[in-house]
């Protein structure tokens, strides 16, 4: 099951700056010229969640700045994997809710239901410490995608059987008892 994030540290990781909504003018007003230009063409900053790729001179991707609203909201990182280009990313802060609520929302946003096509590349968060620090964010992230699996899968291909397939395969992850009961409904004669 993959969500797009990573323990592995990369080294060619992107950075992501986190910028909150009410610090934008402040940040843009320290920024080069070709950074103001391109914000300012693009109508950047007026929008929690929304981001933005600056360029180095060589014309390839530097930094990605993300809008934020300063409250930790998963929802001001979900749509990044959607938005960035393939390629590794890391939050560059040091705020540990802020990096857990990135966890969160890039994994909720990452979200695809692959179980008849092949997953196709996608742009990956880079998390130290991932595991230790930030195991609620991405147990969060994980089942939420069982749970939008299950919701998602036709009943075709979802019955009864697989619903307690599946019921089986988690109480055993987390090592929690399971007991199925059948019930026979018999026909009204």
């Amino acid at each position: 099951m993959s969500v797009n994030i990573s323990e592995n540290s990369s080294g060619n990781s992107i950075a992501i700056i986190p910028v909150t909504k009410d610090n934008y003018k402040l940040w843009l007003q320290n920024q080069d010229a070709v950074t103001q230009n391109t914000a300012v063409l693009y109508g950047f900053g007026n929008n929690v969640g929304a981001s933005l790729c600056v360029l180095n001179s060589s014309g390839e991707l530097n930094t990605v700045v993300c809008i934020t609203s300063g409250t930790y909201d998963l929802h001001d990182f979900a749509q990044l994997p959607l938005d960035l280009p393939l390629g590794n990313y890391h939050l560059e802060s040091d705020d540990e809710a802020l990096i857990a609520a990135c966890v969160t929302g890039w994994g909720m946003g990452s979200y695809a239901f692959d179980r008849y096509k092949k997953q196709k590349p996608a742009a990956t968060l880079h998390v130290e410490s991932l595991s230790n620090k930030y195991s609620r964010a991405l147990e969060t992230v994980k089942a939420t995608k069982v749970v939008r699996d299950l919701i998602n899968t036709p009943a075709d291909d979802m019955g009864p059987t697989e619903l307690a397939i599946a019921t089986a395969s988690i109480a055993e992850r987390h090592n929690a008892e399971y007991h199925l009961s059948l019930i026979h409904i018999s026909e009204p004669t």
